[in-house]
């Protein structure tokens, strides 16, 4: 791992940036080793315990997860394709979870008060009602 002028040598090669190289215990990125707890953005996704995750991909990192190239945090509500991500877990259209001020219900947030039908069901003051 030699640093020169703009990029860097691994296993004999020079790495500049962009390129995405697997390393022992990491990957090359924008000419740095990134290790297998790193997160760091490169172009078109992200770099997530030293494999790159693209757009769309959900996967889970120590307390996140990674959705369409963002890390999200618990507490952080993000449309995916096909559901959302609640509490650093993507929830999908069929899935109901309890929420900060709401649920999860096909996907989306439903606040206190609303009537949303579900399968079989309804979300009455944040709570499904069978």
């Amino acid at each position: 791992g030699l640093e020169v002028v703009g990029e860097t040598v691994v296993e004999d090669e020079v790495i500049g940036e962009g390129d995405v190289l697997a390393v022992v215990g990491g990957s090359v990125v924008d000419g740095k080793v990134v290790g297998k707890d790193d997160v760091v953005a490169v172009e078109g996704g992200c770099v997530v315990e030293g494999k790159v995750v693209g757009e769309g991909d959900g996967l889970e990192v120590v307390g996140e997860t990674v959705v369409e190239d963002e890390v999200i945090g618990e507490g952080d509500v993000l449309a995916v394709v096909g559901g959302s991500v609640v509490d650093g877990k993507v929830v999908g259209k069929d899935d109901v979870v309890a929420v900060e001020g709401g649920s999860v219900v096909e996907g989306k947030v439903v606040g206190e008060g609303d009537g949303l039908e579900v399968v079989g069901e309804n979300v009455v003051e944040d709570e499904v009602v069978g």
